[in-house]
């Protein structure tokens, strides 16, 4: 048994510890030039184990599963299942049986481009690979190291990756700063860059859509219309969710009214922080 001193500095230490949401959604985006067919890239969503992604960055007080490319606490939210029926942790026979209907070779060859050169970042990939492996898919990891979105976003490397790995966070707790960013082709698609739309999604429904959302006055109805498009933009396959990012901090002992929420993306508020005398 630890000496009672130790034991009161540990639960001092832990009454400091706090483990909040980070602005950040981690997401795969497949390939549209590439994969064609609607019915293999319901095949990745299905095949995608959110648990072992989960288990090889550290764990649930590192990553949270997600279903959606917003974060709860951001205003536009939409609640829903996995838009396939898959668990968190896959489904690897559905995930075949989508491939044996889309008449594909098996097992189905995946480039995986991924931001690398990390023990996590790599042991994330590997975890998705032996993951879709499992699922009738033959994966090629490429970790890039020195440089990545520049190059996902060229329209040269376009017919080289399958799957694409990328995150992102609110810059302010609105869908409206998720959505069209990401996912309308107007203002991403160019012959010189994909923008950040990097799975190449062009959908002129979704972006009349989104045109009509920011129309809206009504703020409850305009935020129920962001959600409704995160929705069937997972049942499009424009992202396939994995995950919102957490974080692990621990503030001083002589910090007062220490305050994190989701108007400050999870940050310390620091117009509520003090410092003890």
């Amino acid at each position: 048994t630890a000496p009672p001193a130790y034991q009161v500095r540990v639960a001092a230490q832990k009454s400091r510890v706090t483990n909040p949401e980070s602005p950040f959604v981690e997401y795969l985006l497949p390939n549209f030039k590439k994969l064609t067919n609607p019915l293999v890239r319901q095949a990745l969503a299905v095949a995608v184990n959110k648990n072992s992604w989960i288990a090889a960055a550290g764990g649930p007080q590192l990553d949270e599963a997600t279903n959606s490319i917003i974060k709860p606490s951001v205003a536009g939210y939409k609640k829903f299942d996995n838009v396939f029926g898959a668990p968190e942790g896959g489904d690897p026979a559905k995930a075949k049986a989508l491939l044996q209907q889309a008449g594909v070779p098996m097992p189905f060859p995946i480039h995986f481009t991924y931001s690398g050169g990390t023990p996590t970042t790599d042991a994330q990939a590997s975890a998705l690979k032996q993951a879709l492996d499992n699922a009738g898919f033959k994966v090629t990891l490429e970790g890039l190291t020195d440089t990545y979105y520049d190059v996902i976003q060229n329209p040269s490397n376009a017919k080289k990756y399958d799957l694409t790995w990328a995150s992102w966070g609110a810059d302010w707790p609105n869908a409206s700063t998720v959505i069209p960013p990401l996912f309308d082709s107007r203002v991403n698609l160019s012959s010189a860059s994909n923008g950040q739309d990097y799975g190449w999604y062009a959908n002129p429904s979704i972006n009349q859509t989104m045109d009509a959302a920011y129309k809206e006055p009504d703020a409850s109805k305009r935020n129920a219309m962001w959600g409704d498009l995160s929705e069937q933009l997972a049942k499009d396959t424009a992202y396939i969710p994995l995950d919102i990012i957490k974080w692990l901090r621990l503030h001083g002992s002589k910090v007062t009214n220490y305050t994190e929420n989701s108007v400050t993306s999870g940050y310390a508020d620091l117009g509520q922080v003090g410092i003890a005398g």
